[in-house]
């Protein structure tokens, strides 16, 4: 239960951040998303930091921590930095065919589903 609560916890800070860091961008610097472009960046620089201190040293903090910002956090700030971790977990388990099939198949099935949905709306 305790971790759960963490997990929430990190979301609901995660999620404050990213409605933050959108408001603060909301007009697309250059026809870019930016406020979107940081907090991907963020969370997946702070899911790297985390998961490569976990390697170094297992402990207990240190899984707790991982839970409050690695997995609430990040997990609330974006996806992105889940997706990014898990093409690299591909990578470093040799199967980079399955990741570049993970990185494609995400992506485009992402927008298609995203595509239909705007679709099925209009649709009513």
């Amino acid at each position: 239960m305790k971790n759960i609560i963490l997990i929430g916890l990190g979301g609901f800070i995660g999620t404050i951040f990213r409605y933050g860091i959108g408001k603060i961008f909301e007009k697309n610097i250059f026809f870019f998303p930016f406020g979107t472009f940081l907090v991907n960046i963020i969370g997946c620089f702070l899911l790297g930091l985390l998961i490569t201190s976990l390697a170094k040293e297992n402990n207990l903090l240190l899984n707790k921590l991982y839970l409050f910002v690695g997995v609430g956090f990040c997990g609330g700030l974006t996806t992105f930095s889940a997706f990014s971790m898990e093409s690299l977990n591909l990578i470093n388990d040799g199967k980079l065919f399955l990741m570049f099939l993970y990185i494609i198949s995400s992506i485009g099935f992402g927008l298609l589903f995203c595509y239909f949905g705007i679709i099925f709306i209009k649709s009513l």
